[in-house]
């Protein structure tokens, strides 16, 4: 007797051919299918929903037909073994954190002939690459943003455990919410003079980041946005500074040295770290 044979589809289910009357996926449609490892899509889909392809742990490939218009938020969340994704043609929306949790992913692909997206090297563009939708969990090493971008996607960077850098241009003026969140590897970001903005958990558990220089031209540190860098020692907050939201520097029990207090933020500073005692130690 077959050991699967009683077990529910989602967890038997290996292979999906999508017929040409299907148009869409809805949300949530194969959640946890944990070895499915093949999708072929029809010609006639338009619409991936929201998380359709959640925790699908065997899929290595994602490969989008140029039919498909709409790819929502989480669709491909978390798939471990994802290690190639094309966007086709026809695709003018892609949601959030589509790509988020594939830790294998070194490379999405667009076509060319994509009116909406664009990739370089591997990471995904808006068409005229001012925006950085999303740079690929897998890859390696260092990045240096073009200059032509002028905007950063939200956790654009999210789960990128092994990048150690990342250079940013000088035309940037947010560093958005998650943008490096939980980017275990990285040790230094330079903040250019024309961010004025440092989103919510921008660059939460960046456990290997030691020092941080926030320029003058900076006005908004969001809540948690340092949250769990329990490395970082030095600090340095320009004056322009004038919110600095709750839990900022949360958890940063190594943080000793702060220089530049500036005086016109009107919070308290001892709730800055929550349950951390770092702020009694500077």
């Amino acid at each position: 007797m077959n050991p699967f044979s009683t077990l529910p589809l989602f967890l038997t289910l290996t292979n999906v051919t999508f017929p040409d009357s299907v148009t869409s996926i809805g949300k949530y449609a194969f959640e946890n299918c944990v070895r499915l490892t093949n999708l072929v899509f029809g010609s006639s889909l338009t619409s991936i929903g929201d998380y359709a392809f959640n925790i699908c742990y065997g899929l290595t490939d994602a490969t989008i037909p140029n039919n498909v218009a709409f790819i929502g938020r989480n669709v491909f969340y978390n798939c471990s073994k994802l290690a190639n994704a094309t966007i086709g043609s026809g695709v003018t929306n892609i949601g959030v954190f589509t790509f988020s949790g594939c830790t294998k992913l070194t490379a999405i692909t667009v076509d060319p002939q994509n009116s909406v997206y664009s990739s370089l090297n591997g990471v995904l563009f808006d068409k005229n690459q001012n925006t950085l939708l999303q740079y690929p969990e897998g890859d390696t090493g260092s990045y240096t943003i073009p200059n032509s971008v002028t905007n950063i996607g939200v956790g654009a960077f999210e789960g990128c455990e092994w990048i150690f850098g990342v250079n940013l241009p000088t035309n940037i003026t947010s560093i958005a919410d998650k943008t490096f969140y939980q980017c275990q590897q990285l040790v230094g970001v330079d903040i250019p003079n024309s961010v004025t903005n440092i989103g919510t958990n921008a660059f939460y558990s960046c456990l290997s980041l030691r020092e941080m220089t926030i320029p003058d031209s900076v006005k908004n540190i969001a809540d948690y946005a340092f949250a769990g860098c329990w490395r970082l020692g030095q600090l340095s907050i320009g004056n322009g500074v004038g919110n600095i939201g709750y839990g900022a520097f949360a958890g940063c029990t190594a943080l000793t040295n702060l220089e530049k207090r500036p005086s016109s933020v009107t919070f308290s500073w001892r709730r800055l770290a929550l349950r951390a005692s770092c702020w009694d130690r500077i």
